[in-house]
């Protein structure tokens, strides 16, 4: 049996290169990127350099009950995430009227991922710093709190604000999520279980639309209960994850461990990805896209993401991201689909029942029946990709 057959291929904290123990010994640790060290020996250096600090593996193998246990926790996380957005979306033009939003409804899918987008990638890196336990529980709170807070929204301001906050968590979980069963389960087994995932989310993605149109049908200022059912539902899975999800500690007090996050990077990421997300959200509508506005806040978001790349070549000890990832030219691929992907589905996801409600006259229910084939498609095609990849082995 090879060593992949049982570790994983890029176990967290690890460089992009597939050294377990069955290769290296059973002395051998990591010793930060591109090196390895063992006992009574010097360190063993890769060709991707080398940082004096330690990165903990938070790889671990579970009886197959508390696998299970685990792996259902992480399926409900990604279940409600996809629940509480598509239940939003179709809850959209009821949500206009009750307070008189206007176009600026949009705001709701642009404050979401306003929340989501720049926090997505620091998750990863700073689990590896925490943990991963600590950080998910953190994301799900955040769609808790935030799914609250939307409920009881009096104006369009406060709904956005709090639409933030859950995208702050949604980002959480769908990072988190693939990295803990990446720490759970071999590299062998991970795609029929990463396709399982995927059947959650499009069983949470089919299920949103009718829950929101069934309570938009039970009466006025019903449209509130969207944003509480999924949060009740999140603290249900709270509650779970911290009995049921195992955690493996991370070595390190707690000055140690924030020493070892990219805090320049955190802040040129955050705040350029927002500034272009705000001048390209705005642009044509809440501002001309000929405005100082616009124009100022583009520009200085590139500039602030230019800087974090500098960040992350020349400065950043542990970067959230390595700018080695884009070198092959499959990973660089990959991330291009993901992109191209992401555009489509976001775009499809807001505004298809937008459109069906507010141009043909359609009502929640029958819109949630609509675009029914087209999420049941996507939970299935993703259920059953993980088995063939497992299969083919590519």
């Amino acid at each position: 049996m090879g060593p992949t057959d049982t570790e994983p291929l890029l176990t967290q904290g690890e460089p992009d290169v597939a050294c377990s123990s069955h290769i290296l010994g059973p002395e051998t640790r990591f010793a930060g990127y591109g090196s390895y060290a063992t006992e009574g020996t010097s360190t063993l250096t890769f060709p991707y350099g080398s940082s004096p600090d330690e990165l903990d593996n938070q790889t671990q193998r579970l009886s197959f009950l508390r696998l299970i246990a685990a792996y259902l926790c992480l399926c409900l996380c990604y279940f409600i995430s996809y629940l509480d957005m598509n239940s939003v979306t179709t809850s959209l033009p009821t949500i206009s009227d009750a307070l008189d939003a206007g176009p600026s409804i949009t705001w709701v899918g642009t404050a979401y991922l306003l929340g989501q987008t720049p926090c997505q990638p620091l998750y990863g890196r700073i689990s590896d710093v925490t943990g991963r336990k600590p950080i998910l529980l953190f994301s799900v709170g955040c769609i808790i709190v935030g799914g609250i807070l939307c409920g009881f929204a009096r104006t369009p301001i406060w709904l956005y604000i709090s639409r933030a906050v859950s995208g702050v968590g949604g980002g959480g979980i769908s990072s988190l999520v693939a990295i803990i069963v990446s720490d759970l389960v071999s590299l062998k087994s991970r795609g029929k279980y990463q396709g399982m995932i995927s059947l959650a989310i499009g069983l949470g993605a089919a299920s949103g639309p009718f829950v929101a149109a069934g309570l938009i049908r039970t009466g006025a200022g019903s449209w509130r209960w969207a944003f509480w059912v999924p949060s009740i539902a999140a603290s249900c899975c709270f509650g779970l994850l911290l009995f049921l999800l195992p955690l493996k500690p991370v070595s390190g007090n707690w000055k140690e461990k924030i020493r070892k996050i990219d805090w320049l990077g955190v802040v040129t990421s955050v705040a350029g990805t927002v500034l272009i997300m705000m001048a390209i959200n705005s642009g044509g509508s809440l501002w001309p896209w000929d405005s100082a506005k616009t124009i100022s806040t583009l520009t200085i978001g590139i500039f602030l993401l230019l800087g974090f790349i500098a960040v992350e070549a020349f400065v950043a000890k542990f970067p959230i991201i390595p700018l080695r990832l884009f070198k092959q030219r499959s990973s660089s691929l990959l991330l291009l689909m993901g992109i191209l992907h992401d555009f489509v589905w976001q775009s499809t996801q807001y505004f298809i029942p937008l459109y069906l409600q507010t141009v043909r006259g359609y009502t929640a229910l029958q819109s949630a029946t609509l675009i029914l084939p087209f999420l049941v498609a996507q939970g299935l095609a993703g259920a059953a990709s993980g088995p063939v990849v497992s299969k083919l082995a590519r």
